[in-house]
């Protein structure tokens, strides 16, 4: 998986609620159309009076995951019963579509870890994204909590 990971600065011009503003209206929506991201995450700066403020508004980065597989390889039907093991282990750095007389059946995915199945899984859990895509909304339409409000 790729993994892409900035720290932001805020423009002197804009006030920080207007940064945070735009990060959330104008870049989370922007993120979210990326065909194949599979996870983005914004991480803001909260007011400490224990600390001095560290002079970048996006600590750890704004965004962190990767697209998805790209990279296929196509393989018989016939050789990945021939030897399943094999084609698992490949399927952990690509997908193997898998096919029959030709023309493709399936495909084969494998995980490295148990964080990958994990991460598979909930990408794929209509539930969760739709848990998902309501939070969303709710944010967009103000209705969500700011994480200086929320209690430890």
């Amino acid at each position: 998986m790729l993994k892409f990971v900035v720290v932001l600065y805020r423009r002197p011009d804009l006030s920080p609620d207007a940064f945070f503003a735009n990060l959330r209206d104008e870049h989370g929506p922007l993120a979210e159309r990326i065909p194949g991201l599979r996870r983005y995450v914004q991480n803001h700066v909260l007011p400490d009076p224990r600390r001095e403020h560290p002079g970048w508004e996006g600590p750890g980065g704004c965004l962190a995951g990767g697209a998805r597989r790209t990279r296929m390889k196509k393989v018989a039907l016939s050789a990945i019963k021939d030897d399943l093991s094999r084609y698992l282990r490949l399927a952990e750095g690509e997908e193997i579509v898998i096919t029959r007389h030709g023309k493709p059946a399936g495909v084969l995915i494998g995980f490295k870890s148990e964080e990958d199945w994990f991460e598979y899984r909930l990408q794929s859990d209509p539930r969760f994204l739709a848990r998902i895509e309501a939070a969303r909304h709710s944010i967009r339409a103000g209705r969500g909590i700011p994480l200086d409000e929320v209690p430890e």
